[in-house]
């Protein structure tokens, strides 16, 4: 934005072998075996790929050198490598321990910039140094187009320390040309153009362009800074051969173990090679945003440069008008810049994209300079469906600025939004990391007036290391260049989103410039520097596809004629459509060229050209077409509630209607969801082909997310389609929604730092609670008093807090608070707002607040207030140090309801409702808890069963067998506890196990039976049709007849025993004939668990012969398995449904006609299967967005996936629940609702859908943090 400015070389080397590039499309470091330094080792060199670059990298006196070569040509030494640190110095008393070589080769795509597709190749020397008692690196790439250094520090440096300086010293031939920029953070001064040793004594700003040789150029720049680091520019004094390395406002960089330093860069080469390098961004780390389809490049008009009064930026109508002009020349973006109304974006962003053209919306950086303000701001514009952000006046390139930048650019990648950063660093590398930047300003661009010789250097310098926000094109008011000049600048300057700056007006009155334009591309497959000198003249090519854009602009050269080759133009005959000055209008021509061909360019005095080149095809006569038309649609949408609380539902129905001149294809309908609400039903739907007149219906259910005031959220669903003409639009239905405050108004006396604040802005830094801007106790003005209870606001600064009416006084005492670095410098005004009204102001920008101004004392009325606003504002000589205190600021509120010492109510009831005479249950019990408070929240209920602990209670609790104690509890919100004691509930549901023992021998039975649980009541048998006879000892039975027997146990359950009828005879044979046998029955090892078949073993003996025949297991009466005797053993094998729990089970030998009957008892234990593991994973998340978790359950015990349900608790409210089944394969992706606090505790707890056989319930818990 336009602004005010304010005031050595050795005969014997070592040489490190060239290393091959290999071509791949990813990051590949091929490295050799490490070296162990020499002591006499000294001299190292490391060269680029092609051979043409060369680094010789040599250590002497405890000191490291780096010496760069063009062939044999030294051009710039680098001494005195190394960082100084708070712990330790590591630019001197250096030696050298070993080295090792990469080859690095990394392919990579940019959206922006000079070419999509980039195959970077390196070859690194790394130099394992130690210093001072500190190990570090330093690395030294080569590659075709230059070299880059940096350092990798030790974590043994410390858990806190700063980086205070690099020391190295940059020399260069004192007599060659430079071409440097006086620093400023915002990189917008005029060019010099001077020597190395005629430049002045003071600061310059990087990329710095020297030409130490007739052909070779130098440029100084950097690479992937970050905010683990800070910006750095060059200093020098006059007459001096060389330039020292200094950081911003010599501030230190604040560390934590171990760091990279940025890329130290010189791009060598000829002044082609600077033009095409893309070392900058070969150097960055690699594109952290997956799914790039959302980011949109583009040609954008652009009001502010012409219109920069307040009231015409302020105007619908004036933005609609340039609208109209960008969908006229096919232009696909525009800016709407400072001065724009919130009230009427919505309309403009629907009233644009129904012609094709995206908005992009200008903020000042102090509007998004906290996480709260982005989240709001960014949370908008995704409803309203604007495409980007323009952002500007950081002004800074402090370690805290950087980290802003890393935190808005990984923020706007989360909101899909295009960045432009103005009043800006210059490119570092970003735009590979975070492809949505589109732009940066950092350049003395055409807002700050025309200057040909300004044009012809930027190719050279600023532009050379990124894309560049020159704002181009501009006929209004132009006497210093001419007007072909202006259109050759929108190709030679290149930028993600080329705004073109001049006004409607303007374009009208040059059909020859507006019509070329309309063919404008932003994105590059290749650029080439055709012919120029810095400060002389630029001609660029640059290649989409088949197309060829040739642009130049010159300095001088009146009245003469230019000739430009076309030599990069491929085979075959090409169409050349050429515009050219005509004195002081334009002239068009199409000509018909080669390869071998060369362009005559007319020029006139700071004139230039514009050239379009296609390849020639049958019926073509020129490359320029008129952009065709956008067939209308509409988008109308009705919602099913106006107005909402969080939590609701809102179904939304949405009707895209393709307009006449159809049919539109490629049609998406999506919505564009507030991102705190969540989409519960709807898919985006997908329409290959509609004609005229058909439409598309959609439903779509939303639950509407929490709010901290109340607020109108434009609930958007778009439709993007594209014409038959090829140009994409889209339209965008709105439905206005009021959204109730979550939160609740203020009571009793509350402090404002006590609250929650429902939006803050600030000029820098946070909103302090209780603390000046330093984190100490508040002062205000010249008093010496303490205010333990207060806020600071840095100045241009806000801060809202919800009071819903319900307070009738507001006081405070404002003043400045004196803190800050140059406290005389401080100056402010403030102003007490309610519901956008003003209240009270104090101070004024001719008597504002200072540094000994006696606070002032405020008492107001805020009955019936809704939000109350407190504001301050710079007191009339910018922002520095303007501390705004607001001392004591306290509400007084309606009181709150009396306190809460009811406490809830609980019972506990089961199902069955009571036990049997016994007091046994002889089914599963279900247990149910239900609570009732008096308060508005529902009470945190729990319940333990046995000795598992207690548990949050959500459902109905199955109890199986055992004695349990039984107890429940509910807490209210107040805190307010009620218990029941516990109670005692038995379960008995497995019958006895009855085995029964003949001995036809004796005439007798021998009746046993056990029971785990409730124990055995009684034993009894029946003889033949008689009755039951109590069982006390064995018992003589007659032969030939059926005996049967049974066992009650005392819960009730009864099993009723094998059926028995003795033989006659005695011995062996019995009368029968038959010979008696022996069972024995074992269980084989293995797991006891729920799911998994255990086995038993069986052996049956007899004198007589090896027994055959059927062994049967029984349980209560029941035969459960069947196994075949072979040479008298048998494997018995249990089913794998086997209850849990310990069951007695009878093995029989059913005997045969040679071989009677016998039995054992077998002891068989099943118990629950158990999950393994649960693992709950996540990652930090955005406040004022919906975090996501991963529950991992691990197998169970017996070897299955678990099944059941996932209780998912943030805090103490149950959020989710999810059920997990087997075709999960035990995993599953939770979606949170919005987080908005610093950090959230998530618990989750599985329990199983089986709780009878399967250990039912198992928690995890992970506390998660924001970004």
């Amino acid at each position: 934005m336009l602004r005010e400015y304010r005031p050595r070389t050795s005969a014997v080397r070592r040489r490190l072998p060239r290393l091959a590039a290999v071509a791949v499309a990813a990051t590949i470091a091929l490295p050799l075996l490490p070296t162990v330094a020499n002591a006499a080792e000294t001299e190292w060199t490391v060269r680029s790929p092609d051979n043409s670059v060369s680094a010789d990298i040599s250590l002497a006196s405890g000191s490291l050198t780096l010496e760069v070569r063009k062939g044999s040509s030294s051009v710039l030494t680098v001494t005195k490598l190394g960082v100084v640190t708070s712990a330790a110095n590591l630019s001197q008393g250096i030696s050298i321990t070993s080295t090792s070589t990469n080859s690095i080769t990394e392919s990579y795509s940019m959206l922006a910039g000079k070419q999509h597709h980039r195959s970077a190749v390196h070859n690194e020397l790394v130099l394992n140094a130690t210093a001072n008692g500190h190990n570090f690196v330093t690395r030294v790439r080569a590659s075709d187009d230059g070299i880059a250094y940096s350092y990798d520090l030790p974590a043994s440096l410390g858990a806190s320390y700063t980086v205070t300086s690099e020391p190295a010293r940059f020399q260069l031939n004192p007599t060659a040309p430079a071409w440097l920029q006086s620093f400023a953070p915002w990189y917008e001064n005029e060019h010099q153009v001077t020597t190395v040793g005629g430049a002045g004594t003071g600061t310059f700003g990087y990329p710095a362009t020297f030409r130490p040789t007739s052909d070779t150029y130098v440029l100084l720049s950097d690479s992937g800074v970050s905010g683990k680091y800070i910006g750095a520019h060059l200093t020098h004094s006059s007459g001096a051969s060389d330039f020292g390395l200094e950081f911003y406002q010599n501030a230190a960089v604040n560390a934590s173990g171990a760091l990279s330093t940025p890329w130290r860069v010189a791009i060598v080469g000829t002044a082609a090679d600077l033009v095409s390098s893309t070392l900058i961004d070969d150097l960055a780390p690699d594109q952290r945003v997956e799914d790039t389809s959302w980011i949109k490049t583009g040609v954008s008009a652009w009001a502010w440069n012409t219109n920069r009064d307040g009231a015409a930026m302020s105007s619908l109508a004036v933005q609609k008008r340039f609208v109209d002009m960008a969908y006229k020349h096919g232009w696909t973006q525009y800016v709407i810049d400072e001065g724009w109304q919130e009230s009427w974006v919505p309309e403009l962003i629907q009233y644009a994209n129904a012609r094709g053209v995206e908005i992009n919306v200008w903020f000042h950086s102090n509007r998004l300079w906290t996480k709260d303000q982005r989240i709001e701001w960014f949370s908008k514009l995704k409803q309203w469906g604007a495409n980007g952000i323009k952002v500007d006046f950081m002004e800074s390139d402090s370690q805290a600025t950087f980290q802003w930048y890393d935190d808005i650019l990984k923020e706007t990648a989360e909101y899909h939004l295009t960045v432009n950063f103005h009043g800006s660093t210059i490119p570092r590398g970003w735009q590979r990391t975070w492809p949505q930047i589109m732009s940066y300003e950092g350049v003395r661009g055409e807002e700050n007036g025309r200057s040909a010789v300004r044009d012809t250097i930027l190719p050279f310098t600023r532009n050379v290391v990124g894309s560049m926000d020159f704002t181009p094109t501009v006929f209004s008011n132009n006497t210093n260049t001419s007007k072909a000049h202006e259109v050759g600048e929108a190709i030679v300057f290149e930028s993600g989103v080329q705004h073109l700056a001049d006004d409607t007006s303007s374009y009208a009155n040059e059909p020859i410039a507006t019509k070329f334009l309309e063919q404008l591309e932003v994105s590059w497959d290749e650029t080439r520097l055709v012919q120029g000198t810095p400060g002389t003249d630029a001609v660029l090519a640059r290649r989409n596809g088949d197309r060829w854009f040739i642009g130049g602009v010159w300095a001088a050269s009146p009245n003469s004629t230019r000739t430009v080759p076309l030599d990069f133009l491929g085979a075959g005959n090409w169409i050349v459509d050429l515009v050219t000055d005509s004195g002081s209008s334009l002239a068009a021509q199409t000509l018909t060229a080669t390869s071998a061909s060369s362009l005559s360019v007319n020029s006139i005095n700071n004139g230039g050209f514009a050239a379009l080149a296609c390849p020639e095809t049958p019926g073509r006569t020129s490359c320029l077409s008129a952009p065709g038309p956008i067939v209308p649609a509409s988008m109308l949408t009705t919602a099913s509630k106006t107005e909402v609380a969080p939590g609701e539902i809102v179904t939304v129905s949405s009707t895209f209607t393709a307009g006449p001149g159809g049919p539109v294809t490629n049609v998406k309908v999506s919505p564009n969801t507030p991102a705190n609400w969540t989409l519960i039903s709807g898919n985006k739907q997908s329409v290959v082909s509609l004609a005229s007149g058909e439409s598309i219906n959609s439903t779509w259910r939303f639950r509407v997310g929490n709010s901290s005031n109340k607020e109108t959220v434009n609930l958007g669903i778009a439709g993007e389609y594209t014409s038959p003409s090829g140009r994409i639009a889209t339209a965008i239905g709105l439905s206005p929604i009021v959204v109730a405050p979550t939160i609740k108004p203020p009571q009793g006396t509350a402090y404002i730092s006590d609250l929650p604040f429902t939006f803050t802005k600030t000029g820098y830094g946070s909103v302090m609670r209780d603390k000046d801007m330093n984190g100490n106790p508040i002062n205000i003005g010249p008093d010496p008093t303490t205010y333990e209870k207060g806020i600071t606001v840095h100045a241009i600064g806000e801060v809202r807090v919800y009071l819903g009416g319900a307070c009738t006084t507001f006081s405070t005492t404002v003043g400045l608070e004196p803190g800050g670095s140059t406290a005389s410098e401080g100056s402010v005004t403030f102003e007490i707002k309610g519901d956008g009204v003003s209240l009270a102001t104090a101070g004024s920008n001719a008597s504002p607040f200072r540094e000994n101004t006696p606070g002032q004392a405020i008492t107001i009325s805020v009955a019936g207030v809704q939000e109350l606003s407190l504001n301050v504002a710079d007191g009339g000589n910018y922002i520095n140090n303007d501390h705004g205190a607001f001392g004591n600021a306290v509400l007084h509120c309606q009181p709150g309801p009396a306190p809460d010492t009811t406490a809830p109510t609980v019972e506990l009831s089961t199902a069955p409702a009571a036990p049997g005479p016994s007091g046994w249950f002889t089914s599963p019990v279900v247990a149910t808890v239900t609570a009732t408070d008096d308060g508005d929240e529902a009470p945190f209920v729990s319940i333990k069963v046995g000795n598992n602990g207690w548990d949050e209670y959500s459902a109905p609790v199955t109890i199986n067998d055992g004695v349990h104690a039984v107890a429940a509890e509910a807490v209210d919100i107040a805190g307010n506890a009620t218990t029941l004691p516990d109670r005692t509930i038995k379960v008995d549901t497995v019958a006895p196990v009855v085995t029964v023992a003949p001995d036809d021998s004796a005439g007798t039975l021998t009746i046993a039976a056990t029971d785990e649980t409730s124990g055995i009541a009684s034993i009894e048998y029946k003889v033949g049709n008689g009755s039951w006879q109590q069982y006390t000892q064995t018992t003589v039975v007659p032969r030939g007849v059926i005996v049967r027997t049974r066992a009650t146990d005392n819960a009730g359950n009864v099993a009723l025993g094998d059926v028995i009828a003795l033989s006659g005879g005695s011995g062996g044979g019995g009368d029968n004939g038959t010979s008696g046998t022996s069972t024995a029955a074992i269980v084989a090892p293995g797991s006891g668990v729920y799911g998994v078949a255990q086995s038993i073993a069986v052996r049956v003996s007899s004198n007589s012969a090896s027994p055959s025949g059927t062994v049967r297991a029984t349980l209560g009466g029941k035969v459960i398995a069947v196994a075949q005797l072979k040479s008298g053993r048998a494997t018995v094998k249990l089913p794998s449904s086997l209850a849990v729990g310990r069951h007695q089970i009878a093995v029989s030998f059913v005997g045969t006609a040679a071989l009677r009957q016998s039995s054992d008892v077998v002891a068989v234990a099943v118990a629950k299967a158990k999950v393994t593991s649960i693992k709950v994973s996540g990652k930090k998340y955005t406040r004022g967005k919906a975090p996501r978790v991963t529950v991992t359950v691990g197998k169970l015990t017996n070897g299955t996936y678990a099944t059941g349900k996932l209780r998912v608790t943030v805090g103490k409210k149950t959020v989710r629940t999810v059920t997990l089944t087997a075709k999960k394969r035990g995993k599953v992706n939770v979606k949170l609702p919005v987080a908005k606090k610093r950090s959230i505790k998530v618990r989750v707890q599985f329990v199983a859908s089986n709780t009878r056989q399967v250990t039912g319930v198992k928690s995890k818990t992970l506390k998660l943090k924001a970004r």
